[in-house]
């Protein structure tokens, strides 16, 4: 117990903001959102398998998720937030639209975890007290970490899981359980989130490479962590077989139908994507990394940041493989702070507290960051709030976007007085729709038309569009003079 509490002690700083954030990510939570995007149906896949499998299905359940190709292991994950859910609903009568922020909150527990896992890399690497705190705020203020925990989305989970192979990969001397754990953490992370296999490879590699002592010590290495790595991957395989699907097909399936957004910006969505989400504090950490490359022990960071970027740029501008997604550039920032912690704490005078002035700063750059997502409207909240002001049977739905979903067919003989504008998805853009005339009673700009979700599968021309106001999402009265007819 004592060398609990000496631990917690020594460690309350990181604790404390692990805390803190998972409280700004409940709240967030609490704001709603979830679903809003079409990636997080995966989690009601968990929910569905979940109660499958109690009930004694297995095979076609199985094969029905295995066949399904990218992030299957986000699917079996859901299932322990699905079943807590389940636990929840049965004892206080709620529905599952009531507590969908319980298997939030599940997920954002690794979100708000990740802080304290650069933290804790960077002590292990060999970094002072002050270089880990640093990298610990960097890592909390980040707006790209924070913005998506809302949501039932894979992406943290999996930067947790390689983040906690790097930590357990970089023990001095590690035996071959640790090499094996390494890659199987690793390959967990890889089945959870597949876009993430780049930071996975090169937290593998980090781990092979550091401070071997010889040759053939970071062979055995390479060989244990490939091993680890291999065993989630031919479980999904073995599983497939059994129950007559096939993993590798489906994934290769699934790669090969991520669309939006288009090759030649391989080597500029990542520095527009992180200057939409991170404003000035990117280019702290861009010049804290600058100054980390005097830093033998620091430039590892660097070139993990800079080789997932240098990648990117390769098999999107060079070789056209796939199209960088902002999503994908998220891998860098937790070696970003990294570098930026350890170039800062170098030319920074030692001093036992830190600025007052540049954490301030720090934390008023933070706060103008988060704003826009604490006043995000999300479609469904738009609509229930029409439906509250004018009747839920008394509004038309329609969009401004041709090659969106979200348009009832007209009522030639009945045509509706309210119109809720573009509560849907604004995906594809394929042109423009007026809006219809009248007096606009609601307005909110849509998830969409944030800069951050550019970058995710949109093409250029689809920005454009979505740029203009004209798109907000909307509650319009096209007959405003009945209302002023005495």
């Amino acid at each position: 117990m004592g060398a609990f509490r000496a631990w917690c002690a020594r460690n309350r700083l990181a604790l404390a903001l692990v805390a803190a954030g998972w409280l700004v990510r409940l709240a967030l939570i609490l704001l709603g959102g979830q679903f809003c995007w079409p990636d997080e149906w995966r989690y009601y896949r968990g929910v569905e398998l979940l109660s499958r499998l109690t009930h004694g299905e297995f095979a076609e359940p199985l094969r029905q998720n295995i066949a399904m190709g990218g992030h299957v292991g986000f699917v079996f994950t859901s299932m322990i937030p699905a079943a807590l859910q389940g636990v929840l609903g049965a004892v206080t009568g709620l529905r599952a639209d009531q507590t969908l922020w319980l298997p939030a909150a599940f997920f954002a527990l690794f979100s708000a975890a990740i802080p304290a896992l650069v933290h804790a890399i960077a002590l292990r690497a060999g970094a002072t007290r002050r270089e880990a705190a640093t990298a610990l705020l960097f890592t909390a203020l980040s707006t790209a970490l924070l913005h998506y925990s809302r949501h039932l989305l894979p992406y943290d989970l999996s930067m947790f899981l390689w983040l906690l192979a790097l930590w357990i990969g970089m023990r001095p001397e590690p035996p071959a359980r640790i090499s094996c754990a390494c890659g199987l953490l690793g390959g967990a992370a890889f089945v959870i989130y597949n876009g993430h296999w780049l930071a996975v490879g090169v937290c593998l590699a980090a781990h092979v490479l550091w401070r071997p002592g010889s040759v053939a010590a970071a062979v055995r290495r390479a060989a244990a962590a490939f091993a680890g790595l291999l065993a989630p991957l031919l479980l999904l395989v073995l599983l497939g077989w059994l129950v007559g699907g096939s993993f590798l097909g489906s994934l290769r399936e699934h790669s090969g139908a991520l669309v939006g957004g288009r090759y030649e910006e391989g080597a500029t969505v990542t520095w527009k994507y992180l200057w939409y989400n991170e404003g000035p504090l990117l280019a702290v950490w861009l010049a804290g990394a600058a100054m980390a490359l005097r830093v033998p022990r620091a430039r590892v960071w660097v070139g993990m940041a800079f080789g997932i970027y240098a990648a990117h740029v390769l098999f999107s501008l060079g070789l056209e493989k796939f199209v960088v997604f902002g999503r994908l550039v998220r891998q860098m920032i937790p070696f970003l702070c990294l570098a930026a912690a350890a170039g800062w704490t170098r030319v920074l005078p030692d001093r036992p507290r830190p600025p007052r002035g540049a954490l301030a700063a720090l934390v008023f750059i933070a706060v103008v960051n988060w704003a826009p997502i604490f006043a995000q409207r999300f479609p469904d909240d738009v609509q229930r709030e029409a439906e509250a002001m004018v009747g839920r049977g008394n509004v038309q739905v329609m969009t401004t976007i041709v090659g969106a979903p979200g348009r009832d067919e007209p009522d030639l003989l009945r045509p509706a007085r309210y119109v809720v504008v573009n509560t849907c998805l604004l995906k594809p853009v394929n042109g423009e729709i007026p809006l219809p005339a009248g007096r606009t009673l609601l307005e909110a700009e849509h998830p969409q038309q944030k800069p951050w979700h550019w970058f995710d599968g949109m093409w250029p021309h689809e920005r454009v569009v979505l740029r203009k106001p004209e798109h907000h999402m909307r509650l319009i009265d096209t007959q405003p003079e009945r209302s002023e007819t005495p």
